[in-house]
């Protein structure tokens, strides 16, 4: 049943992928990235999933999974819907994180 979920989830993350058009700016200044970044060292929950966003598509950071994994993680914490479908896909496809079908699900739900 957990594989059927996952292979579901997989399914629908590809379709709202394709579908999302967020647009973000390519290029962030430092000024503007140590605002981001202090915002979300204090718990804000949308400059949270903004960096998870940023680090998992390189967009004004270097590509960097686990740090995406990281404050994605933070952000699902405080439970913000997205980020925590985010963190099952992380889960699921092993992004950032050792793979666990398990924490998959559980984020899932």
């Amino acid at each position: 049943m957990k594989k059927i979920c996952f292979l579901i989830l997989v399914v629908l993350h590809s379709y709202i992928s394709q579908s999302q058009t967020k647009v973000y700016k390519a290029i962030i200044n430092e000024s503007e990235f140590k605002t981001l970044l202090y915002k979300a060292e204090k718990g804000n929950a949308k400059a949270q999933i903004e960096l998870g966003n940023r680090y998992y598509k390189g967009y004004g950071v270097a590509r960097n999974y686990e740090k995406s994994f990281y404050w994605t993680k933070k952000c699902a914490e405080q439970g913000i819907s997205d980020a925590q479908y985010a963190l099952a896909i992380y889960y699921g496809a092993g992004t950032g994180v050792q793979e666990d079908l398990k924490k998959a699900v559980y984020w899932l739900e």
